[in-house]
């Protein structure tokens, strides 16, 4: 007998031997490719250069901050407008060390879940399932955006 699981339009078959372990490491293994590869999309490096390029040129603390809550607009902006790559890099300002920021971010990616298109949220999804990989400490505005996540896509 053989069961057809889909992960993101990932097939993979399994079979009576297959154990469901070793489903879940295939499943996240190629949701981490897909990552990868929107991650390596000049959109996405042009969002982080442009980034880094503000946060530099910010001169004090208040400057820098202002910076990343402004990056973190643009990014979201971008993302309603069914940019992927930008909902995975607002997703990443989850663990950033200023309150403000994570805020912003939590306040983007909950739009961004209840209004974008369906694949900048599975996106989004897959980045934070495969930036959660262990028992350790996270902020609660990570577990805020996994429960919209999985609201909208049941995930």
């Amino acid at each position: 007998m053989v069961v057809a699981a889909r992960a993101d339009c990932f097939p993979f078959a399994v079979q009576d031997g297959l154990r469901l372990a070793e489903l879940k490491e295939r499943i996240l293994h190629g949701l981490e490719e897909e990552v990868t590869a929107a991650l390596a999309q000049p959109a996405v490096q042009a969002a982080e250069a442009s980034q880094k390029t503000c946060i530099e040129a910010s001169a004090g603390d208040e400057d820098a901050l202002s910076a990343r809550l402004l990056t973190c607009q643009v990014l979201a902006e971008e993302a309603m407008c069914g940019e992927a790559q930008a909902a995975v890099s607002v997703a990443e300002m989850l663990s950033d060390a200023a309150s403000d920021v994570r805020q912003a971010a939590l306040e983007a990616l909950t739009c961004i879940v209840d209004f974008a298109p369906r694949s900048v949220v599975d996106a989004t999804a897959a980045s934070l399932a495969l930036s959660d990989a262990g028992l350790r400490w996270r902020s609660q505005e990570h577990n805020v955006v996994a429960a919209a996540i999985a609201a909208r896509v049941g995930a």
